[in-house]
């Protein structure tokens, strides 16, 4: 499936995800709809505070969602990777993406966003 692409008017994250995925489930209700979010795994524990409140928000309202599936996908940021000691190779490495499931992407759908200022 292509990868949708989404307005988000005002930075706003939640509400367009909201309405696109129940505009999916009212097209086909005996589907599932997935959702993959991005969260960053960090090394310092004030980093919490500055990243994935977005996801978190996002997820808490997806998980009440019938039919919809929510998957966590981690993100290594440089911290996490310093403070496990971690030699530079792997990290770049471990950075590069893929298709989920090691193919092509092809048959897959995601939804991006282009936020305006």
């Amino acid at each position: 499936m292509p990868l949708k692409m989404l307005d988000s008017p005002y930075r706003e994250i939640t509400r367009p995800i909201l309405e696109y995925v129940k505009s999916l489930r009212r097209r086909s209700p005996r589907d599932v709809v997935s959702v993959y979010i991005p969260e960053y795994v960090v090394g310092h524990w004030w980093e919490h505070l500055l990243h994935n409140q977005s996801a978190l928000r996002l997820k808490g309202r997806l998980l009440f969602q019938p039919g919809v599936m929510v998957i966590s996908v981690p993100w290594q940021l440089h911290s996490s990777d310093r403070l496990k000691g971690r030699p530079r190779a792997l990290r770049a490495r471990r950075r590069t993406p893929s298709a989920p499931g090691g193919g092509t992407g092809r048959g897959r759908q995601g939804i991006t966003f282009r936020m305006r200022s």
